[in-house]
């Protein structure tokens, strides 16, 4: 297989770093890590095309992805930036279709669970270039997507009620429409029984009671009860839902006991499934499920409180059969983007079919059967993971927790493809991808000369930019701790 890093990052790894390295490297990499908001504020998941144009429809707004915008904004010192994307994803929740799915979710919880109950609850997935923030079109109308996604949903939440609570951004700032998402979120997730709830997850893939996002549900939920504790924002909240027309006491944002009952429940789901992911099934089953990558949001961002350094630990190392040779699978048996998942024909239509939703078991099933075994798809998550020992050492300064940071730093930096104009690096679908970015993966092809290593077609992808930009401070953070020693 080809080897990685490319030849332009090379001079950035090094074993041991110092402040100004990293200052050299942000200078370095400031083209590779810009994130580019519309005059909205929305951040695409990936600008690699023609806005409106791309059939895999990565051009859309994710609302996972955008926070992971946000967060790296705001960790950068790009204050205004930050503040457009928070604000532009709650305006987006503050629809009218959002409502109505927020209100009809609470009325009658149920319907989540009913047939087309995907499309039912509040969605996590936009046409940016629509007037209304409508969903993704495909041939026929709005595209089937599955957005049963709590962990999107809390971390959305989580990142808004952080910016209120740090003075990040002024509650006269938020859209008067998005306080019905802010004052009403936690009313949501209760009806729905978040903690034993089946969702798509972080992959939107096959629903399953996932300890990702009961995770991030709770660490929001958290967020929430720790910031009406303090007088002046309980009086907002009290203010807000009354302008609102909304009934407070039908509404467990405005009944403590409530609410903390809520987490206690999230918690208990969470200590009884880790370090797993869905373990509460058969083996048999494919929502069966051990290691997985999506269980890095448990500590960053979600930071739940009650996780301490041993159990995050561990956690971290129940992932190590995850690090492959030049990234991270997702979770082992992954078939989206194995081996070959980009070649041959594909229908010309406005829609890519591999990039399709695939939450159905049936549609999971079929692409499972294409996997060809050992070749998942390695992503960009070294970033993620760093991120991850970061916090560790924040805890507890381990130097076995500073090395495992700056090594997994290291592997992200060599993620950055490599070419020229003139003799470009060629993606999973044998197209020219631009140099210096970040992919989504690196995937593998198979042919008559063996397998080599390729970035996915998704080059650059604004969640995998984050991550490293994300990446690059919290390393920057822990040095400046060391020196303090």
């Amino acid at each position: 297989m080809t080897s990685l890093p490319c030849d332009s990052v090379l001079a950035l790894l090094k074993p041991e770093y110092r402040i100004e390295d990293l200052s050299h490297a942000r200078e370095l990499l400031r083209e590779t890590l810009r994130l580019d908001l519309t005059e909205q504020g929305f951040l695409q998941a990936s600008a690699r095309g023609i806005a409106g144009s791309d059939p895999t429809h990565y051009d859309a707004v994710w609302v996972r992805d955008s926070v992971w915008g946000f967060l790296a904004l705001k960790s950068r010192g790009e204050g205004e930036r930050a503040r457009a994307c928070l604000l532009a994803l709650l305006s987006y929740f503050g629809t009218s279709a959002q409502r109505l799915r927020l209100a009809s979710v609470i009325h009658e919880p149920l319907q989540a669970s009913r047939p087309a109950g995907e499309m039912k609850v509040l969605h996590v997935r936009f046409d940016p270039w629509s007037k209304d923030m409508a969903d993704v079109h495909a041939e026929t109308g709005p595209q089937l997507w599955n957005h049963k996604q709590n962990d999107a949903l809390a971390l959305a939440f989580g990142a808004a009620i952080d910016a209120l609570a740090d003075g990040f951004i002024d509650e006269s700032a938020v859209p008067l429409e998005g306080w019905d998402f802010l004052l009403r979120l936690p009313t949501y997730f209760d009806r729905l029984a978040f903690e034993s709830m089946e969702d798509a997850g972080a992959w939107e893939e096959i629903e399953r009671i996932n300890t990702s996002s009961i995770g991030l549900v709770t660490a929001a939920l958290e967020k929430l009860d720790q910031l009406l504790t303090i007088p002046r924002f309980r009086e907002c909240w009290e203010t807000r839902a009354k302008d609102r027309g909304i009934e407070t006491e039908h509404e467990i944002a405005f009944d403590p006991p409530a609410l903390r009952r809520a987490i206690d429940r999230g918690y208990a789901r969470i200590l009884q499934q880790l370090p797993h992911e869905s373990p509460a099934y058969l083996r048999s089953s494919p929502r069966y499920r051990e290691s997985d990558a999506a269980l890095l949001a448990l500590v960053y961002p979600g930071g739940l409180k009650r996780l301490d350094w041993l159990q995050a630990s561990a956690l971290l190392d129940s992932l190590q059969p995850l690090i492959r040779e030049v990234g991270v699978v997702r979770y082992l048996g992954d078939a989206y983007q194995s081996a070959n998942y980009w070649q041959g024909a594909v229908p010309e239509t406005s829609t890519d079919p591999r990039t399709d939703d695939c939450s159905e078991p049936s549609a999971f099933s079929e692409r499972a059967r294409n996997l060809v075994p050992g070749t998942e798809a390695q992503w960009f998550f070294d970033s993620w993971i760093s991120i991850a020992y970061a916090e560790l050492y924040r805890a507890n300064p381990r130097e076995g927790f500073f090395h495992k940071q700056v090594h997994h730093f290291n592997r992200a930096l060599s993620q950055i493809t490599g070419g020229t104009p003139r003799s470009p690096w060629l993606g999973a679908d044998g197209k020219a991808v631009p140099a210096g970015a970040v992919p989504e993966s690196y995937n593998i092809v198979i042919d008559e000369k063996g397998a080599t290593f390729r970035p996915s077609p998704i080059t650059p992808l604004n969640w995998a930019k984050a991550s490293l930009s994300l990446a690059l401070d919290a390393l920057e953070r822990t040095l400046t701790v060391r020196m303090g020693n």
